[in-house]
């Protein structure tokens, strides 16, 4: 159909230059009189899309019944390469619409070959701009084996390899085996996006159906084609399609295609498609003569106006010949291949030139198209191709892209779909062999587009912590740090008081406070004991601890090392005769009792309490004769002890003062010192030993406890 068609278009360009009609080509118009009477007669070859029909088909039939000036053609570079080649040997010089295989740009193999269509060079890159505008890094290429499938998949992989190293696997099929297809697709299953390099339709089918089958097609699979899309799929109509419905529907679905177009909008386009639309194919019946009953157009095919994008292309080609010959003929001694490459003109593709080296279409004078296959209402069941944007430029400094439209992925979304490659982590995280792993406990890391490994994650510091897949460490409370002992960072755990302060609980979630006065502390999870002199409560503190003057300094001992941990911490991390302190060590805990004086019980404030096994006579504690056994005779010592000291207040009371006056000065005199003794002043215990003869003075009962037999407290005294 395409191939009629652009015959057709051949004809009509032939037919504008032999009527001097200026109305797409205005240089048609003002040819110079030397060129009056030239005129173009174009014939239709078929080369059956293979290299040894066309050979065959120029040396038997082409050369001996018409003998050409020039050949317009082939579509396919696999074709053309022999074709120019044999051609050139008769001098007939080659110009494609269509084939863009870059080694056709090589001179010293094709000197008689040019092309109004740019090469592949150019086109590669387009994609990997895409690739860019997606951030795509892994892209699998399944190009055709032949001349025009290896050349452009090995530009494709060089660009998209210069493009930030991206990783390409490439895979050339074969013509016509669907098998060694299926199993090449199967070595691209790490792939999530493709580029295809096809040259038939049935390539296309063959390729489509095994990545159905092999379930690389759906939302998180993308396709682009080196391909126009529209010629594939013509209409909403699947009668006019040149595709099966199930690889219009699930292998085209969402795709899309870059390729270059020959239709670059303007006057020049709508008056070839308004031309085109008034053509007659019996008017071209004669293809028939020389390309056989099938290269005779049909009026429907013309009907359903220009589909194929290479159409203008073509128009440009036959352009060019005219436009050449005219100026070979001006100046005789200028060859004809010579005098079309110097051609430059505003055609229906845009502005046409040629390199002077490669005698191609340079791509920066060509229009780039992103085609993509989309459901109408958003009914896949139904589909069209769209034009979403248009390449504007050729280098890395140009704007890229000129997008229209969203492209509308296999989903129904804008969104592009994830290439299988990792290449930056969020926040807490770090890449490794393509996956984001967490930091581990105790680092951090804050960027949100982190590419660094492991080393990424920077150590928390000494007053710090975190678990894993943390963005930032979290600070220890105010006061407490995290000792190089505990080889760990990984939590709230793991943080200590400082030196010369304790905790109130653990984990810490409040600041260690400040070791209280008349006390020390040793950090860690310890708590405060004592200086001398003084009392705190023995036990782990829940709050503010607070230190107590004793009465008497000298039972009150006080501590030399902690003798209290918070409970938590030697359930959860250690035992209870064990403890941290502030540089992380292990520590046995003292014995709080050795606060008090012995026989003076630690937990009643200041030390005053009775401690069983002991009697007390005013302030010294006395062991019991048995002990802490409550027998018989400690109840029979108890009472002695008690009657002694009944009998000595009877005596002194009722003997001796009644009778001895001046004893009685003397002991008004032993009991004001008794009172004074009282006071709580810094008494040694060699003093309250004295003192206690002036205490009996007082005539106070409780200066005696029977403790040895029963328990004595403030009813008893």
């Amino acid at each position: 159909n395409d191939a009629r068609n652009n015959g057709v278009v051949a004809a009509m360009a032939a037919q504008q230059f032999n009527q001097r009609n200026g109305s797409i080509v205005s240089e048609f118009a003002t040819l110079p009189r030397s060129c009056d009477g030239l005129k173009l007669n174009a014939t239709m070859w078929n080369t059956f899309m293979s290299p040894e029909d066309a050979l065959s088909v120029f040396v038997g039939e082409t050369m001996p019944r018409v003998d050409p000036d020039v050949i317009v053609g082939a579509t396919f570079s696999s074709v053309s390469s022999p074709l120019s080649q044999l051609a050139g040997a008769y001098g007939v010089p080659t110009i494609s619409y269509a084939s863009t295989a870059p080694q056709l740009d090589t001179k010293d193999l094709f000197p008689n070959f040019m092309r109004t269509v740019p090469a592949d060079t150019g086109m590669p890159f387009t994609g990997r701009c895409r690739a860019d505008e997606n951030d795509w890094r892994a892209v699998g290429i399944i190009a055709v084996d032949d001349t025009f499938g290896r050349g452009y998949a090995e530009i494709l992989a060089e660009e998209l390899d210069i493009f930030q190293s991206t990783e390409t696997t490439t895979i050339l099929i074969p013509l016509n085996n669907e098998a060694v297809v299926r199993d090449l697709l199967h070595l691209l299953r790490d792939k999530r996006i493709f580029f295809t390099i096809f040259g038939s339709v049935g390539q296309l089918e063959m390729t489509g159906r095994a990545a159905i089958d092999l379930n690389m097609t759906g939302p998180d699979f993308a396709w682009t084609h080196a391909w126009d899309l529209r010629s594939l799929v013509p209409s909403p109509d699947p009668a006019t399609w040149k595709v099966s419905e199930l690889i219009a529907h699930e292998f085209l679905r969402g795709s899309g295609s870059i390729g270059v177009s020959g239709f670059v909008p303007g006057p020049r386009l709508d008056a070839l498609a308004a031309d085109f639309a008034r053509q007659d194919a019996s008017d071209y019946a004669y293809f028939a003569n020389t390309g056989g009953p099938q290269a005779a157009p049909r009026q429907a095919e013309i009907d359903g106006g220009l589909t194929d994008s290479y159409a203008g292309f073509v128009f440009d080609a036959v352009s060019t010949v005219g436009l050449g010959a005219c100026e070979a003929r001006r100046k005789r001694d200028l060859g004809l291949l010579t005098a079309m490459t110097a051609q430059k003109f505003e055609g229906v593709s845009g502005s046409v030139r040629f390199d002077p080296k490669t005698f191609s279409r340079p791509s920066d004078s060509a229009l780039y198209e992103l085609q993509n296959l989309v459901p109408i209402g958003g009914d896949w069941s139904r589909v069209e191709v769209n034009q979403t944007g248009v390449w504007t430029g050729t280098s890395a400094d140009s704007s890229g892209w000129d997008d229209s439209r969203p492209f509308i992925f296999y989903d129904g979304t804008s969104t592009p779909p994830w290439d299988g490659v990792t290449r930056s982590c969020g926040a807490g995280t770090y890449l490794w062999d393509n996956e984001c792993l967490a930091c581990p406990a105790g680092t951090s890391q804050s960027s949100s587009m982190n590419v660094g490994s492991a080393d990424s994650c920077i150590g928390c510091n000494e007053t710090a912590y975190s678990a894993s897949g943390a963005a930032e460490c979290t600070s220890c409370p105010q006061n407490s740090f995290i000792p190089v002992a505990a080889n760990a960072h990984d939590g709230i755990a793991r943080c200590v008081c400082d030196k010369d302060y304790y905790a109130t609980e653990w984990p810490l979630e409040n600041a260690c406070r400040s070791c209280p006065d008349n006390a020390r502390c040793q950090g860690g999870m310890t708590g405060p004991f004592p200086d001398e002199g003084y009392w705190l409560a023995p036990y782990p503190p829940r709050n503010h601890a607070e230190t107590y003057r004793c009465r008497y300094n000298w039972i009150c001992k006080g501590g030399d090392g902690a003798a209290t941990c918070q409970e938590k911490w030697f359930y959860g991390r250690g035992n209870e005769e064990s403890c941290v302190d502030h540089k992380g060590r292990t520590i046995d805990l003292q014995n709080t009792n050795h606060w008090c004086h012995q026989g003076w019980n630690v937990e009643s404030p200041m030390c005053a309490g009775e401690v069983r096994g002991y009697w007390y006579l005013d302030a010294q504690a006395i062991k019991c004769p048995n002990g802490e056994k409550r027998n018989t005779e400690a109840f029979v010592f108890s009472a002695a002890m008690f009657i002694l000291v009944l009998f000595l207040f009877f005596v002194i009371n009722n003997l001796i003062r009644p009778f001895y006056p001046v004893f009685d000065a003397v002991l008004l005199t032993y009991q004001d010192i008794g009172l004074i003794t009282l006071f709580w002043f810094d008494w040694n215990e060699r003093l309250s030993r004295v003192f206690f003869v002036f205490r009996v003075a007082l005539l106070d009962v409780d200066v005696y406890e029977p403790t040895c037999a029963i328990e004595w407290g403030f009813n008893e005294a």
